[in-house]
């Protein structure tokens, strides 16, 4: 074979060969699953929201859901007889709500152990242990009549997704001179936009993550509360 032959013969080769390649990046473009873009995306936290519920607050008096409708509200579940985490988170609460002053933010506590926090324990809770300005904020429990049916642990747990146990072996001392089984539980604050969905839950514990809470219950006040009302 000549030079010109051989300079032919190797042309056509590689043509050859290129479009092999060719040909496979399109059967594997053809036959590739499309990538949505949200799925590569970082994860995003779940649609979190506070469903309908019928309980009653520290006088006694029928509160339902509505509490929350077109609010911006800070929200916590917690049980009087907590000896540890819910001091702090009610304590975390108190110091917003100071901070929060005048912007139309709520504050709204939910008793997890309604068996025990009947309206005169939360009372006593509020006014004694505390010194709670309860003018924008409220505690809810069960109605006597009911009691215990743990809407706000089954809320808690299973709209919010946070987690809670009884725990019979480890017990704890309660204010009238009782034992009770412990609850462990997270120890997450919500922000409940005007539509009962959660804007955002943050650590109680972590004081980065309240300092979070603050600016976005901050911006949200300024965004569905425009005058603060």
């Amino acid at each position: 074979m000549d030079r010109l032959m051989k300079y032919v013969f190797v042309l056509a080769l590689v043509a050859l060969l290129g479009g092999v390649a060719a040909m496979m990046v399109l059967a594997s473009r053809a036959t590739a699953p499309a990538i949505d873009p949200a799925q590569s995306a970082a994860p995003q936290k779940p649609v979190l929201k506070i469903p309908p519920f019928a309980l009653i607050d520290q006088t006694g008096q029928a509160r339902t859901e509505s509490v929350l409708d077109g609010q911006v509200t800070i929200v916590d579940f917690m049980f009087t007889n907590c000896p540890l985490a819910c001091p702090v988170m009610t304590g975390q609460m108190q110091k917003l709500q100071k901070r929060l002053a005048g912007t139309g933010v709520r504050f709204l506590s939910l008793s997890i152990d309604p068996g025990n926090d009947t309206p005169a324990v939360l009372t006593e809770y509020i006014e004694n242990r505390f010194k709670i300005d309860t003018a924008n904020w409220l505690f809810l429990t069960e109605p006597p009549e009911r009691q215990p049916r743990f809407i706000a642990r089954s809320i808690f747990a299973n709209d919010l997704m946070q987690f809670v146990e009884e725990q019979p072996a480890d017990k704890i001392k309660t204010s009238v001179g009782g034992e009770m089984s412990n609850i462990n539980h997270a120890v997450n604050l919500f922000l409940i936009g005007p539509d009962r969905r959660a804007l955002g839950w943050y650590n109680s514990q972590r004081p980065d993550e309240i300092e979070q809470l603050f600016d976005h219950a901050l911006n949200a006040a300024g965004q569905f509360l425009p005058k603060g009302k």
